[in-house]
């Protein structure tokens, strides 16, 4: 997915095998930056308002929150995320890094990416997810019987016995 000035077009990576997959994503990058530039998409960025990409996994203080929620109940911030794809990845971090408010250090550990997405963290990655100081972590696998989540429940609990599935420790 190229993403430039919150315009997106999805591509494939040019990593990809194939002469077509790299030729898509070079159309992709080129129409993405024509559209950054006004030509064919509207949008309500500028050198003045530029749109940022985030995470929606943050914290705010009494006051941000405050803020995020007067600066996007009404108006052209509102009405343009509106009809976007996957607007709170660029609606947040957009209205916040817009502001004279300060920002603070993330607080989730993020896997490794895969070209646009995160990994799934896996058992091997548990030390570094434990040791990184986060209180959150993504992306674990969605089965709440997956090893990584099982050794991961292990470990939080203290338990001296591996919990994990025959075959898998």
């Amino acid at each position: 997915m190229g993403n430039h000035a919150g315009l997106s077009f999805p591509t494939a990576s040019r990593l990809d095998a194939g002469v077509f997959s790299a030729l898509k994503a070079l159309v992709g990058l080129g129409l993405t930056k024509a559209a950054e530039r006004g030509f064919g998409f509207d949008h309500i960025f500028s050198d003045a308002y530029p749109c940022y990409v985030g995470s929606n996994w943050f914290g705010a203080s009494r006051r941000g929150c405050a803020y995020l929620l007067e600066n996007t109940q009404n108006g052209p911030i509102l009405e343009y995320f509106k009809r976007i794809h996957m607007p709170d990845e660029m609606l947040y971090a957009t209205v916040f890094m817009n502001s004279h408010l300060k920002g603070a250090p993330a607080i989730h550990y993020l896997s490794r990416f895969i070209d646009a997405r995160p990994s799934w963290i896996e058992v091997g990655d548990l030390d570094d997810v434990l040791g990184s100081g986060y209180y959150f972590a993504r992306k674990f696998p969605e089965d709440v019987e997956s090893a990584v989540r099982l050794e991961l429940a292990r470990r939080l609990s203290g338990s001296r016995t591996s919990q994990l599935p025959r075959g898998q420790d």
